[in-house]
């Protein structure tokens, strides 16, 4: 399991969208954002780093703006950028 611990910037709904193409409708949700650090390969410093996650229910996460939280995820490459996915919609306040 991994874990990304950072502060939690921003929690936001996103719109249903339509495909153009083919007319089918996916519904909205709820993203947060979290601000995380990251360590530079050569011990020579560090990378603020912004990663975007979507939520079922953005409401537990309302009051904990501007806190460090951490989250359960899973990774997967697309293209050279790893993304993140939540496993768990728990999470713990630091």
């Amino acid at each position: 399991m991994l874990e990304l611990t950072g502060k939690l910037v921003n929690v936001f709904k996103i719109d249903d969208w339509k495909n153009p193409k083919t007319g089918e409708v996916r519904p909205g949700g709820h993203k947060i954002q979290l601000l995380c650090e990251n360590v530079l390969r050569n011990g020579e410093g560090k990378r603020m780093e912004m990663i975007t996650l979507s939520v079922k229910n953005a409401k537990p996460f309302m009051d904990y703006i501007g806190q460090d939280i951490r989250v359960k995820v899973g990774a997967f490459v697309s293209g050279k950028a790893v993304q993140f996915y939540m496993t768990d919609e728990d999470f713990d306040v630091l």
